[in-house]
């Protein structure tokens, strides 16, 4: 008892806070001197840096090539660099910074917009901390964790019901950082603004019109006249990643679309550095004399089943993105949550469960890495965590979550082809804490408790264990800090 008081006191404690904080920005930081910059990443300093020197000169950077995946990032961190000088140490502190950021960001919507309390949104911090792409991307200066700091600042200012051109800015901030986000997470506001337009105006067709293209000027203008300026004059630098998206190239819109194509959406990437274990689903000929009828039921058979082959594949859903313990009974929860907030006519909360859904077919049907879902990671973590609270209230829900996660589980185990006897263990022990927690036969809290630490500690150690056996660590490790040895 004496420990659990001091905990509890601890806890509760107005410091807390910021130690937590202060823990984990050391804790990034002592990654930072681990530095392997590679690829995109040295493509973002060496702009910085090209950006620092036009600056120098009082020039501005509009007609030099320094847009590609975004400016305003480059744009601050060149300003840095006037004052110090490049530096790659510069340009990690400030993604740290970012991340620490995130993590305020995340914890003000758990405790004020759904008041899950000190302890669950501390623990939900630690859920997006911990987190393989989270914790990977940190340490460096690539512009994923700036997405999620803009997506969390759009989230916000959507359900504290902030004036919707202030949303708007947020969202033109998201797609300079990271287009390809902004532009996934747009379908999702127009149907969001359509739903809360019809709600509001009680189904009065014309109302509903109206307030309909209003709303959306509203949030989409600003980033309209950003793109206008970016093709059309020397204010904002070209990122030539917002033409391909628009079909704004010689060939058009194809090789957008050709990123949907199904077996380059669908192809397992790990059979590119394991063919001779890493196991695909495997899919139904059709013989020349079949019929049409029996052929399209064998061809949408093998669509469905390469795209169940795509979500069960590790680098889809997997401790190395998101497990398949959380995110089953996030995607239930938020359909839950869906259907309060339409029975309440709570129509900020719509926005949060269709983002999380439209993300993720988005992200299955289009040609994707596990890093691509970080950004809507937070709500994935979000929903988990209701899920945790509220949700074993509803046996339905979490009946039906408990089976199809411990479905897509052992599915998922049979694609894994590296530890695979580790992983096994630890998924079932995190299944069995789950089912503890919905049958409630011991502490229902400490259970949940020790269910979220268990997951933390699991992420971290395949972020960190990947880094030192793939990544920066490993590069650090052979070739000393940012490839600098003696």
């Amino acid at each position: 008892m004496k420990i659990k008081d001091f905990l509890r006191k601890s806890i509760e404690s107005k410091y807390f806070l910021l130690i937590f904080f202060l823990f984990w920005f050391l804790l990034f930081s002592s990654l930072s001197f681990f530095r392997d910059a590679q690829l995109d990443e040295n493509i973002y300093i060496a702009d910085s840096v090209t950006i620092s020197n036009i600056l120098r000169n009082f020039e501005w950077i509009g007609n030099h090539g320094v847009g590609l995946h975004g400016f305003l990032s480059k744009l601050l961190l060149g300003i840095i660099f006037l004052f110090t000088g490049p530096s790659v140490f510069i340009a990690t502190f400030l993604n740290i910074v970012f991340s620490l950021l995130s993590g305020v960001l995340f914890y003000h919507l758990l405790s004020n917009h759904f008041k899950l309390g000190k302890r669950y949104s501390l623990l939900g911090v630690t859920l997006l901390f911990t987190s393989y792409q989270f914790i990977t991307y940190t340490p460096t200066f690539y512009r994923d964790i700036e997405s999620v700091l803009l997506l969390l600042l759009v989230l916000n200012s959507v359900l504290s019901g902030r004036n919707k051109w202030l949303t708007g800015f947020f969202l033109l901030l998201l797609l300079d950082s990271k287009e390809h986000v902004f532009y996934t997470v747009a379908p999702a506001f127009l149907l969001w603004v359509g739903i809360e337009s019809y709600i509001n105006n009680k189904g009065d067709i014309w109302k509903t019109i109206k307030e309909f293209t209003f709303n959306n000027l509203k949030l989409f203008l600003l980033p309209l006249i950003f793109l206008i300026l970016m093709f059309t004059t020397s204010i904002i630098p070209l990122n030539i990643y917002n033409a391909n998206i628009l079909g704004l190239i010689e060939e058009g819109i194809e090789p957008m679309v050709s990123n949907f194509d199904l077996e380059m959406a669908t192809h397992n990437r790990d059979i590119e550095v394991n063919k001779e274990t890493a196991e695909v689903v495997p899919t139904v000929s059709t013989p020349d004399s079949t019929s049409s009828i029996l052929s399209g039921i064998i061809t949408s058979f093998n669509i469905a089943i390469s795209y169940v082959g795509k979500i069960l594949y590790p680098r889809t859903f997997s401790f190395l993105s998101i497990p398949f313990v959380v995110l089953i009974p996030s995607i239930f929860s938020a359909w839950g949550y869906f259907l309060e907030c339409l029975k309440k006519k709570k129509t900020e909360g719509i926005l949060l469960p269709i983002l999380l859904i439209l993300f993720l077919v988005i992200y299955v049907s289009h040609a994707s890495i596990s890093r691509y879902i970080l950004p809507i990671s937070p709500v994935i973590f979000l929903f988990f965590l209701l899920f945790l609270t509220k949700f074993p209230k509803d046996e339905g829900i979490a009946k039906r979550a408990l089976v199809f996660t411990i479905a897509f589980t052992i599915a998922g185990l049979y694609f894994e082809y590296s530890y695979v006897s580790i992983k096994i263990i630890i998924n079932l022990i995190l299944i069995s804490l789950l089912l503890l927690v919905y049958f409630r036969k011991l502490n229902g809290e400490f259970l949940k408790y020790l269910l979220i630490i268990l997951l933390s500690i699991f992420s971290i150690g395949t972020a960190l264990m990947a880094s030192y056996k793939y990544g920066q660590i490993r590069g650090y490790l052979l070739y000393g800090y940012n490839r600098e040895c003696e």
